[in-house]
């Protein structure tokens, strides 16, 4: 199991910002933006989220481009036997860009960052007038920019008939994580300006803010469980590789994250946003307090998760390997377990 190394660290951070880029975006327009106009009193608060997301929008793509060129350069030297330096002189790099699946969606996606740095370059004032096109667009690029992941990894690979089923199950679980684990920051950074504010007007925005999340929440636990499974059906053997197998002890650890996640969001909805939405200022304080810390661990635990995923990529799928065996098996070959291993 390689838990440290180059290529599944990078594809890590990558995931990570594009995961940031995406939920940043989704959170505004499916969240913040609709929560601070129904307060028509709290004006503030709006500009700060505006220049908030589209910092941490422009963070997640600056990593993401950054460590996709690194990704690139770590996989061609890797399949053409040699280290980064020669993979990039003698022309690896341009033939595996060019001349593979990889290199197609690796252009692709470089196009969606390209459109994604264009709309957030677009004047202040001009996007303030166009804000009912221009938000959801940047949300649609960026998601656009995640959900195309899917055909770099073992989904993309797939053949057969029900290859399309696996990618599509691939893409709505990137997009469901993108909007949850991506959403938490500009959250937090949120939730840590309303905690020095004691305005009421600004308290009944956070807490409607709180219930979209949550609301939504909901929605993206719901597709992430369900593409979930469909992926873990499909990657160990109809669910045969989850136990005794490298790639299934790997899932068994995401899922783990996932639960305690999950745990988290529900003492977040059940336990925490009815005392905020009460007007006792004590008890909202509190409430409050406790929030931040159990979105900062919901973070921690979403980016362990990512990591995951970033080992996952790299690790055989489990299901992979029993075709395999099960080939083996009946060739008989006497060299042939030794291959698959």
């Amino acid at each position: 199991m390689v838990l440290m190394d180059p290529l599944t660290t990078i594809r890590a951070i990558h995931f990570a910002g594009c995961v940031l880029a995406a939920g940043a975006a989704a959170f505004s327009v499916l969240v913040s933006e609709p929560a601070w106009r129904r307060q028509t009193e709290v004006n503030k608060p709006i500009g700060v989220h505006d220049a908030l997301v589209g910092r941490l929008i422009w963070f997640g793509l600056t990593t993401a481009l950054v460590s996709a060129a690194v990704w690139l350069v770590l996989v061609a030297a890797e399949i053409g036997g040699g280290s980064w330096r020669e993979a990039l002189l003698d022309g690896t790099v341009y033939g595996f860009l060019t001349d593979t699946q990889f290199g197609f969606v690796f252009q692709l996606r470089l196009m969606l960052a390209v459109a994604l740095a264009t709309l957030l370059l677009l004047p202040v004032r001009r996007r303030e007038g166009l804000v009912n096109v221009v938000r959801p667009t940047i949300a649609v690029t960026a998601a656009a920019l995640l959900g195309s992941l899917a055909w770099t990894g073992h989904a993309g690979g797939a053949s057969g008939g029900d290859a399309s089923v696996h990618l599509f199950a691939d893409i709505l679980h990137l997009l469901a994580a993108g909007i949850w684990i991506g959403g938490l920051f500009p959250l937090a950074f949120l939730l840590a300006r309303l905690s020095r504010v004691s305005d009421r007007q600004a308290m009944a925005a956070c807490a409607q803010m709180l219930s979209r999340f949550s609301n939504v929440g909901v929605a993206t636990v719901t597709v992430l469980f369900a593409s979930g499974v469909v992926n873990t059906w499909f990657l160990t053997a109809h669910m045969r590789g989850l136990i005794g197998t490298e790639y299934g002890r790997l899932v068994q650890i995401k899922i783990a994250l996932f639960l305690v996640m999950l745990c988290l969001a529900a003492d977040n909805r059940l336990r925490l946003l009815p005392r905020i939405a009460r007007p006792d200022e004590e008890r909202t304080t509190g409430a409050l307090q406790q929030l931040r810390r159990n979105v900062a661990l919901e973070i921690a635990f979403g980016l362990a998760a990512l990591y995951v995923v970033g080992v996952l990529g790299v690790t055989p799928p489990a299901g992979h390997i029993h075709g395999a065996q099960s080939a083996c098996s009946a060739q008989g070959g006497p060299n042939c377990i030794a291959s698959v291993k």
